[in-house]
């Protein structure tokens, strides 16, 4: 919280003067007394520091495997599936399996 002025009643924007506040690429907004960052999707905290773990919520459907990545997750589907989700079953002419 920073204020500036004779009697400190000149607020601060944090967001100019830092532009580094808010990381991975997330969007940095003042307020009164300070600041608050609008993270990207896939970051949460209070500068937007901390990659959430999207595999916590289980986005791999149909046993396939989840791995998280900065800001994201992939998943590997089991044979005969595919999609972001592993949500698609390949049919025997979609082959060949992957």
């Amino acid at each position: 919280m920073e204020w500036r002025g004779h009697v400190c009643d000149i607020d601060v924007d944090e967001c100019s003067e830092n532009t580094s506040l808010c990381r991975h690429g997330s969007t940095c907004a003042n307020i009164e007394g300070s600041f608050i960052c609008d993270c990207s999707s896939g970051f949460a905290g209070h500068s937007c520091e901390t990659d959430i773990n999207e595999c916590l919520s289980a986005p791999c459907l149909n046993n396939g495997t989840c791995n998280n990545t900065i800001g994201s997750f992939n998943c590997v589907c089991a044979q005969t599936y595919t999609g972001k989700n592993c949500e698609k079953e390949l049919s025997a002419s979609t082959g060949p399996f992957v």
